[in-house]
């Protein structure tokens, strides 16, 4: 059993190493924080727009659900940066549009209410840790859970 698990923990690393790769030399460039939109009277949202697309980089709010907008400042919101959600204890519900292509490391971690999210079917990169500690991920129990090619979650067989 252990050598099982830990045959998929090398796996889903070796997944995460070839995802998380660069084509070139040069190093990227650091988004420039800009202040989000007030979306709601318990909500604010900080962003970063790069090459017209945009990544949430922090959510603050008190509501239990959100609903990540397709656009801001007519961009597309393509990701959701590391972190971004982290320890929202409050969220239970969250729903990514179909724009969105990449969530971070540690995007949704510690939030401990969080039992449903909408994954886009175009996700292309899940980072590592992204849903951990939440009800969502510890409610999955199927043996292998696979969004979009991308291994997220390898229970051990009993």
């Amino acid at each position: 059993m252990r050598r099982f698990l830990s045959i998929c923990i090398i796996i889903a690393a070796a997944i995460l190493t070839a995802c998380n790769r660069s084509s070139g030399n040069e190093a990227p460039a650091e988004p420039t924080p800009t202040p989000g939109p007030v979306t709601g009277s318990n909500i604010y949202v900080e962003y970063s727009v790069e090459n017209n697309a945009v990544t949430i980089i922090r959510y603050i709010g008190s509501n239990t659900e959100y609903e990540v907008p397709a656009e801001i400042d007519g961009a597309p919101v393509t990701a959701i940066g590391d972190g971004a959600f982290r320890d929202c204890v409050r969220l239970v519900s969250v729903a990514l549009p179909d724009s969105v292509q990449r969530i971070g490391e540690y995007a949704f971690f510690g939030c401990s209410s969080l039992a449903d999210i909408r994954i886009p079917e175009a996700i292309a990169e899940i980072g590592p840790f992204a849903f951990i500690a939440t009800p969502w991920f510890d409610n999955l129990a199927d043996e292998f859970t696979i969004i979009n090619d991308i291994l997220i979650k390898c229970n051990s067989a009993e």
